[in-house]
């Protein structure tokens, strides 16, 4: 998609460059308030309420986040709405929302089977209410691979069972090559940073600790 196509002036364009650049650096303060200046002066751009809720995430405004996404997108197109409902899935959840993040998550996995995050997202919310979600895993292992993601899964997995020991042969992932995504290695080191945290609890008590730790 052109910028054109989304970005009517000069200075939404600036607008959009700095935030970029704010994201690159993890400088969510900054990206948030560069993404608010430019949704004021188009409430509806859609690329300026995408990354206004993924500083919202480091914020905890889980709900305002959701807010932005709530709506389907009609400029960007299918392929851009699909991260939008992702996003969205994520909030809800992080809201604390987790009956309807299920619902929202497991329809976006069903229309979306090849999109490895829409999968991550249904089983650990599935796993997070207690359901059973070994079958989902293993699917998603056979059509993926052994990827950040899956890997990820399976460490939650063992820490919701309590078997913690039986994650440490997925803890080891390096991703030397920087062929996987950024988001998607982030979900991968946040799940091990959650069974390091863990440790530090009596075993009973080391499976309730994931909605402590902040995501990424």
């Amino acid at each position: 998609v052109a910028a054109s196509a989304f970005l009517p002036n000069s200075k939404l364009a600036r607008f959009y460059a700095d935030a970029l650049a704010y994201r690159v650096q993890q400088n969510w303060a900054a990206m948030l308030g560069a993404t608010t200046k430019a949704l004021q002066l188009d409430p509806q751009s859609e690329p300026f309420l995408y990354l206004r809720a993924r500083a919202r995430v480091h914020f905890g405004q889980f709900k305002s986040c959701a807010v932005d996404l709530g709506n389907p997108w009609s400029r960007l197109g299918a392929f851009f709405d699909r991260h939008r409902e992702r996003s969205a899935v994520e909030c809800v959840f992080l809201e604390g929302l987790h009956s309807d993040a299920a619902r929202m998550a497991e329809s976006f996995a069903q229309r979306y089977p090849h999109d490895v995050n829409a999968g991550f997202w249904d089983v650990l919310i599935q796993l997070y209410l207690r359901r059973p979600v070994e079958a989902k895993i293993d699917a998603l292992e056979l059509r993926f691979g052994s990827r950040p993601a899956i890997l990820a899964l399976k460490v939650f997995y063992f820490g919701f069972l309590n078997k913690f020991e039986m994650a440490a042969p997925y803890l080891n992932f390096e991703d030397v090559t920087g062929v996987f995504p950024t988001e998607e290695v982030g979900k991968y080191e946040f799940a091990r940073n959650w069974w390091k945290e863990a440790q530090k609890y009596p075993e009973l008590e080391k499976s309730q600790h994931l909605a402590e730790l902040k995501w990424p």
